[in-house]
This record gives structure tokens, C-alpha cells and sequence, in this order.
């Protein structure tokens, strides 16, 4: 059905213009927002670029291993920040050097 209504052309989307496209999505409040962050990708991408964005978005990937296989990999304590945050970003930015560990911040008890 995409493929009729989008061609098989590139849009030219950036990974870059992906990345903020998907954060506004994520941050919209209402119907209208998401609407329009869709609509957007929809006319910056080709089918098939479309039908991997929205396995992103459904998080549906199919790829043989979790999301806890690539946090291990890539840092010790990147799932355990990433499921304190929720911030991919943020796990990215401070967990640059594998060697290097992260000290979760103590709770405070009341």
C-alpha cells in the first residue's frame, strides 16, 4: 500500500532528521502533534524507509536479539540507567567509555 502512494525514491532523510523527528513524536501531547510528525515522515521517506520507522516505532524489529543483549554490549550499566532514565540519549552521552562505570545515585529513604 505504501509503495503506491510513496514511490521508490528517497526522501533524503537524515539519521539526524529521523532522531528529532521520532523525539518529537515521543513528546507530543496530543493527536494533532503526532499527526503531523507522521505526515512528515511519511512525505520524507519511501516505503520501505517507512516500514522500518514504524518497526521502530512499534518497536517490532525482529532481529534475533533484545535490547538487553545491545545495552550489555555496549556499556555494564546501560540498561540499569537506561530503565532508571528512559533516556537513550542520556545513556549514549554519559556511558561513552565502556571502562568507565556509573555510580547510580543513592535513593533517599523517608
Amino acid at each position: 500500500v505504501l509503495q503506491l502512494r510513496q514511490g521508490t525514491a528517497s526522501g533524503g532523510l537524515t539519521i539526524k532528521e529521523l532522531n528529532d523527528l521520532l523525539d518529537q513524536l515521543s513528546s507530543s501531547e496530543n493527536r494533532g502533534e503526532k499527526t503531523l510528525v507522521l505526515s512528515t515522515l511519511i512525505q520524507k521517506t519511501n516505503a520501505q524507509e517507512m516500514k522500518w520507522i514504524i518497526m521502530i516505532i512499534l518497536k517490532d524489529l525482529k532481529l534475533g536479539f533484545s535490547e538487553k543483549s545491545i545495552f550489555h554490549e555496549f556499556h555494564p550499566d546501560a540498561e540499569d540507567l537506561f530503565n532508571v532514565t528512559c533516556d537513550l540519549k542520556l545513556v549514549c552521552e554519559k556511558l561513552r567509555d565502556r571502562n568507565q562505570r556509573h555510580k547510580r545515585q543513592a535513593k533517599f529513604e523517608y
